[in-house]
């Protein structure tokens, strides 16, 4: 054989026991130098031991994030993860003061451990001084975020590792959406794209997998930017095209609608209510004839109602009292000056008031009588114009008792009521049938995944009313549902959840976020989940973000916000929670349980909808 073949045969051979050596070649080791309450510090005076070659693929490592390990059995490995690094010059001997050597530490918090191949969050044993730390190898990379696991129908991918291209974490569906979630994050962050990525990614799985129907999502839409979901999956509504049915109306609901500021509005509001209530009732019930005619008498006695004004609620009142009496002096009534022609014909038209009034209420004072029938009416009434007749008879009620002040301290009280009427009469309480009957609809949801309702144009205070009014009677709704084992699962998304869901400072007699706190801490056991978006942690019901369990985290820089996440999120680092405040746009830290550890995640943004885009004064200033 000639000399060049044997060459070239060992040559070969050489080249194949390299291959296989570099198979068989083990993780360079550093050494834990400190272990510290809940964090190692490893020492590293060889540089080149950052970068590795095992099993013929290179390792670095890339700084802050990075995952290593630590062998503490065969079947047992540790799990930490970089969280901060630093370097210190010391002398090579100490004889020799003038010759440094530059030495790098890291410190590394501890994130779980991999026991027979299978990962695990939290750690129950910690290392030891001078035990060997290594980079952690593909296999066990995706171990750590779960993408070891065959192909499953309930996980999704929402964005790539930051830190580690080509790595794209596997969310598990279960664990995700069976828990309060908040989105948060500085405007511009990118936590609209998110909230579309995640629907975008779930109606993926809808179309595949899961029956639309049985999917259940309201989606709150502030600055109606959500209508590029595809109209297969979702009804788009507008509020205006709805009509809330007023009877529905709880106490609760009143007060967030009206929102009473004082201790002397609240009764006033309550005593409204239940009067317009009564006034309601058909004209054959004697008590609700009896109360007319009271509330006319006082209406006439109170000195600061306008004439005109007066004249025409009392006219309303006593219109359908059949009483030739009063019939009959009613119409002496004037129209033109408002008033009666002589003392005596008002003293006629008074006294045929007093006489049907005598006549129901016996023994006792037309007062007592009074406040008897409204210890026992509803909050309750069904025509919005009944509220503002209502209110003002209790007021002059309240006038004729000696309360002269009382329409100076229920201004607000009047004005709010004024507002409501002048704006939703016609509209969202206008009891138009076929509105009426989408509002009903959209209570059931049930023929698409995402009911759209396009809240934008309302202020502050009518979206905690429409909000909480909606997550009460659905709430109420699947408490029975689940007593006849029926099993639903409803999530609704609230974008911008820090202007309505907010902390309540004020000093008042009733909680207006009482039901958003009610679902944050019961919803779970009925199906009821929450998924919060908001720029601004610090302004929302600390009690409500108390309850959520995964966060995703986008840019934040204000530090009162840092610190309420501080305070509310049990899974962030102090290390992660300074990061928030650099994060480019559309990326994230994810935390919580719906994810295997904390990731810092780099958001899919495929959305073609810019509706939330920022424009660019360079380009808008030319055209």
């Amino acid at each position: 054989m000639p000399d060049f073949e044997i060459f070239n045969i060992v040559k070969e051979r050489k080249r194949n026991e390299i291959l296989e050596c570099m198979k068989r070649q083990k993780k360079v080791p550093l050494k834990v130098k400190e272990n510290i309450e809940h964090k190692i510090v490893i020492e590293i005076d060889d540089m080149k031991k950052l970068n590795q070659n095992y099993k013929g693929d290179i390792y670095s490592c890339e700084g802050l994030d990075t995952f290593i390990l630590l062998e503490k059995s065969y079947e047992e490995k540790l799990i930490y993860q970089i969280s901060a690094l630093y370097d210190e010059e010391k002398p090579l001997e100490k004889e020799d003061n003038s010759k440094f050597q530059v030495k790098a530490y890291f410190e590394a918090v501890p994130i779980g451990n991999i026991i027979k191949e299978k990962f695990e969050y939290g750690i129950e044993r910690y290392p030891m001084l001078g035990d060997e730390v290594y980079l952690a190898s593909k296999e066990e990379l995706n171990k750590i975020l779960g993408n070891d696991l065959e192909i499953n129908e309930n996980n999704f991918i929402i964005g790539e590792l930051s830190n580690k291209k080509g790595y794209y974490p596997k969310i598990n569906i279960d664990n995700f959406f069976t828990t309060h979630i908040s989105i948060l994050g500085n405007t511009g962050s990118g936590k609209s794209t998110t909230i579309k990525t995640i629907i975008k990614k779930l109606s993926e799985k809808i179309d595949k997998n899961f029956k639309k129907e049985n999917v259940n999502f309201y989606i709150f839409d502030i600055h109606n930017e959500y209508t590029n979901i595809s109209s297969e999956l979702s009804n788009k509504i507008s509020l205006e095209e709805i009509s809330i049915p007023l009877e529905l109306l709880k106490k609760e609901d009143w007060l967030n609608l009206v929102l009473p500021s004082t201790a002397i509005q609240l009764p006033i509001l309550i005593n409204t209510l239940k009067l317009g209530n009564l006034l309601e009732k058909k004209s054959s019930d004697n008590i609700s004839n009896w109360i007319k005619v009271y509330c006319a008498k006082k209406l006439y006695e109170s000195q600061q109602t306008d004439a005109v004004a007066k004249r025409n609620k009392i006219i309303s009142f006593l219109s359908e009292i059949d009483d030739e009496n009063i019939k009959k002096n009613l119409s002496n009534y004037d129209s033109k000056y408002s008033n009666f022609s002589t003392q005596i014909v008002e003293k006629n038209f008074l006294s045929s008031l007093d006489n049907y009034i005598l006549k129901y209420i016996g023994e006792n004072t037309a007062e007592e009588f009074l406040y008897v029938n409204l210890r026992d009416a509803e909050v309750s009434i069904k025509d919005i114009m009944t509220l503002k007749i209502a209110l003002d008879t209790i007021l002059a009620i309240e006038e004729a008792k000696g309360g002269n002040q009382i329409r100076n301290y229920c201004s607000p009280l009047i004005t709010r009521i004024d507002n409501l009427i002048n704006q939703y009469s016609k509209t969202l309480f206008s009891g138009d049938k076929n509105k009426l009957n989408k509002f009903n609809l959209l209570l059931k949801h049930k023929d698409k995944a995402f009911e759209i309702i396009n809240c934008s144009g309302y202020d502050n205070h009518d979206l905690l009313f429409i909000t909480s009014f909606i997550l009460n009677n659905i709430y109420e709704r699947e408490k029975n549902n689940r007593k006849n084992n029926e099993k639903n699962l409803i999530h609704f998304i609230f974008d911008e959840a820090h202007t309505y869901i907010s902390e309540n400072t004020d000093v008042t007699s009733f909680n207006p976020i009482a039901v958003f706190e009610k679902i944050a801490k019961e919803g779970r056991k009925f199906g009821l989940f929450m998924i919060l978006s908001s720029q601004r942690p610090s302004e929302l019901s600390k009690t409500v973000l108390s309850q959520c369990n995964n966060f995703i985290l986008h840019r934040i820089r204000n530090n009162i916000d840092l610190e309420q996440m501080r305070k509310s999120i049990p899974y962030i680092l102090d290390a992660q929670l300074l990061r928030l405040s650099y994060l480019k746009t559309g990326h994230a830290l994810v935390v919580g349980e719906g994810f295997n550890i904390q990731l810092e995640l780099k958001i899919h943004n495929d959305i073609e909808d810019k509706s939330s885009e920022t424009f660019k004064p360079s380009e808008v200033w030319k055209n």
